[in-house]
């Protein structure tokens, strides 16, 4: 099964200049994070305006890739002795990897043979992996940075809310102390609070509150 991911920022007002770049950034890192945790996903859309910074992700993956490693181990001379037993470091080695002796078999590297272990890694649901985005943003970097309240973190405004959905659901995860929600923020002075209720649902439910979170779309306009 697949899902819409959205991840929207919403702060304080962004310097115009710093609008585009921001917003590519951050959908450059999560897309990269999803792409290193073997999440796959589809199509991709970036929103900002000066007050939120966002990222519409399609038809993203419910779970991880399962994958099949290779691990070398320790040359033969030392995984096993002179009858052919299992040593303390061929047994150590298994036990690292998470696999039983039974299950090691050699390959032969420049004429010399080592110890391999095959295991299978199961991919985990990808809720699990999405609740680590809020680590992800902190990497972000920006020309201007500021702190607000007792936090020493700096980031280019502060953040008054934090939108991430899989669907109709909301991830539960906090950033810089702002818990994760599915309510976002209309026009300062024509729009009122907007209720997320689907992902797929963002430009849609932002346009009725006087907001064209497509930098595209407001660009032609």
């Amino acid at each position: 099964m697949t899902e819409t991911l959205l991840i929207e920022i919403g702060l304080e007002e962004l310097p115009a200049r710093f609008v585009r770049a921001s917003s590519e950034q951050l959908t450059e890192r999560i897309t990269r994070y999803l792409t290193e945790n073997r999440i796959h996903f589809g199509a991709v859309h970036t929103f900002a305006t000066p007050r939120r910074l966002a990222v519409q992700i399609k038809d993203v993956a419910d779970q991880q890739e399962d994958i099949v490693e290779n691990a070398k181990g320790p040359a033969k001379k030392i995984a096993q002795d002179a009858d052919g037993n299992w040593t303390k470091a061929a047994q150590g080695f298994a036990r690292g990897q998470g696999v039983s002796t039974d299950v090691l078999y050699f390959e032969t590297i420049k004429d010399v043979e080592y110890v391999y272990a095959k295991k299978e890694i199961k991919g985990i649901k990808a809720i699990e992996v999405i609740k680590s985005i809020p680590d992800v943003i902190k990497e972000m970097n920006f020309p201007v940075t500021m702190h607000w309240g007792a936090s020493a973190f700096e980031f280019i405004r502060p953040v008054h809310w934090f939108v991430v959905m899989m669907g109709d659901q909301v991830v539960p995860c906090s950033f810089l102390g702002v818990e994760s929600g599915n309510l976002s923020q209309g026009h300062r002075f024509l729009g009122e609070a907007a209720t997320i209720v689907h992902a797929d649902d963002y430009a849609s439910t932002l346009k009725e509150q006087f907001v064209i979170a497509d930098l595209e779309e407001r660009k032609e306009m």
